[in-house]
């Protein structure tokens, strides 16, 4: 869905950003084409002169911590990110500004053993982890145990 702010901004509430959980269909509450809604700028892309908008009621909590740029981050920060893909090794998680990482599979099966504690994990929904390492500033490597996101920052 594109979103207009004014003439001259302008931008894109995707469907993995319309709900907390992945959805395949857009909500009707969404076809009124000029109904105001309140979304929280994602991602910005200067370079393309776009804006990415989020609806997930977990992001658009003030109180959500936003780091502005992949410099800023630190080991053991928490990140808040929606899952966009997954790869033989795990998940991608995108959070704000376009920060990108990875969630391995064999951290997920660590803190969750049963099969049916993992099934939360798909693409669309939001992951609470911490960083485990940066990668030479092009991506993250996360966890979901806080105590061992500790221990690596030490």
């Amino acid at each position: 869905m594109i979103l207009r702010l004014n003439d001259f901004v302008k931008g894109t509430l995707n469907l993995e950003h319309m709900a907390e959980n992945s959805i395949k269909v857009m909500p009707p509450k969404y076809q009124e084409i000029g109904k105001e809604i309140k979304v929280r700028v994602f991602n910005v892309d200067a370079g393309k002169r776009s804006l990415v908008f989020t609806k997930k009621d977990s992001f658009m909590k003030e109180t959500t911590e936003i780091h502005k740029s992949l410099k800023e981050v630190k080991k053991g920060d928490k990140i808040l990110g929606v899952i966009v893909a997954q790869s033989e090794h795990g998940y991608v998680i995108k959070s704000f500004a376009s920060i990108k990482a990875l969630l391995t599979f064999e951290d997920i099966k660590e803190k969750y053993p049963k099969a049916h504690e993992q099934s939360q994990f798909k693409i669309g929904n939001i992951v609470k982890a911490y960083v485990l390492f940066k990668k030479k500033d092009k991506g993250l490597a996360l966890t979901l145990s806080k105590k061992k996101a500790r221990a690596a920052s030490e």
